[in-house]
């Protein structure tokens, strides 16, 4: 038993041996970011059934819409690996996807009772931003 509490504590130490903090905790938020997700989906869907009165098959079209960027991620893995943005491959594409997902959750709490289209524009730019860091973090601790 003492020898596998050894080993743990060995393997922990190597990933920070291994990984630079910064990135350990860009890592630690953009799972944390991907996990609050699932609160997202649960205000937007009560946003489009009680305050826009979306019936359900509209709604389930509509967010399987709002959805498709996480059908999407192997092009999100061929861009941040192939076209370099702003002379990097992965931490540019970090910064943008944040500023978008920033952007567009500010827009949405600013103007969601504005119209539909607005909100599902804007859970799309975020899920979106999510979907694509979420790959670039993946590829980071990949290498």
């Amino acid at each position: 038993m003492l020898d596998k509490d050894f080993e743990q504590e060995r393997d922990t130490l190597s990933l920070f041996e291994s990984f630079d903090r910064t990135f350990l905790h860009q890592a630690a938020l953009q799972y944390f970011n991907q996990g609050a997700r699932v609160l997202l989906n649960l205000a937007i869907q009560d946003l489009f059934k009680r305050v826009f009165l979306l019936e359900p098959s509209r709604l389930q079209t509509l967010l399987a819409t709002i959805h498709i960027p996480w059908s999407c991620k192997i092009f999100f893995g061929f861009i941040s690996d192939n076209i370099p943005f702003f002379g990097s491959r992965r931490k540019s594409y970090l910064v943008l996807g944040a500023i978008i997902q920033i952007i567009s959750m500010a827009t949405l709490a600013m103007f969601a009772y504005e119209s539909v289209f607005l909100a599902a524009i804007c859970t799309f730019m975020t899920t979106l931003s999510i979907a694509f860091c979420d790959v670039v973090t993946d590829s980071i601790l990949i290498i």
